[in-house]
């Protein structure tokens, strides 16, 4: 006969509490300060109810068994919304993950953004004398199916991904990337192109 301990029935009723606490809060926050003012908030507010939980609660689509480790920065996110956010199933994001809205961002299906990626949808000086030689440039970004974007990776505006595409570390990405194939440096420049099938290891 199973036996139940106690005290692991006090923690998990505690916890329980605790994260209904939370989200109280966070809900009273936006109603009474304003969206801008969570966002502002957000390393907090994700320590207590977890990052995916703030994503959603903030405007995003944020698929099943996603995985995103702390540090993650949200810039130019309209009046304090997420909306511009997608991101799929199955995908995992490592620590301080650098990510601006101004226009959507879609992360699909089992992609890997390691550690200090950053994506950048617009480049803008503001009403300084700078605009008049470079004027305002923005776009989304797509990452496709499967693909992985290595350690400090940045991506710039208007750029796609390719499905299973696989970008090496500290690469700088401002043209779009081939599906199947392997880049890297700055700029990224396809290295070697990838003739099997990724899709037959996708996760069910």
């Amino acid at each position: 006969m199973h036996t139940v301990n106690p005290r692991t029935v006090v923690v998990e009723l505690v916890g329980a509490c605790l994260q209904l606490y939370f989200r109280v809060q966070v809900r009273v926050a936006a109603l009474c300060l304003g969206y801008p003012h969570v966002l502002a908030g957000f390393s907090v507010y994700e320590r207590r109810l977890g990052p995916v939980y703030m994503l959603r609660f903030l405007g995003a689509s944020v698929g099943e068994e996603v995985h995103i480790d702390p540090g993650l920065t949200i810039q130019n996110a309209t009046n304090g919304r997420c909306s511009n956010l997608t991101i799929g199933n199955h995908v995992f994001i490592g620590p301080r993950f650098f990510v601006e809205l101004a226009l959507p961002v879609t992360l699909e299906d089992e992609c890997c953004i390691s550690p200090g990626v950053s994506i950048v949808t617009h480049s803008d000086s503001g009403n300084r004398p700078l605009k008049v030689r470079h004027p305002r440039q923005e776009g989304p970004v797509v990452v496709r199916r499967g693909s992985w974007l290595g350690l400090n990776v940045t991506v710039l505006f208007g750029t796609t991904i390719g499905p299973y595409a696989h970008v090496g570390a500290c690469s700088f990405v401002k043209h779009n990337v081939p599906p199947n194939t392997f880049c890297a440096g700055i700029p990224a420049q396809v290295l070697k192109t990838y003739n099997d099938d990724c899709s037959r290891h996708t996760k069910e």
